[in-house]
């Protein structure tokens, strides 16, 4: 059941990373999102 779930957890993050890489409309709220929050976001990237 465990492994199952890791699996289901994987697949899940890695299409949630194939849609915020393809889909320009997420990129576009991931940018607004980073205009916003400003430094913090610029400390996490590095």
């Amino acid at each position: 059941m465990i492994h199952f779930s890791s699996i289901r957890f994987f697949n899940l993050t890695s299409f949630l990373y194939f849609i915020t890489s393809r889909n320009h409309f997420f990129q576009t709220i991931l940018q607004r999102l980073h205009s916003v929050t400003g430094k913090n976001v610029k400390v996490l990237n590095t």
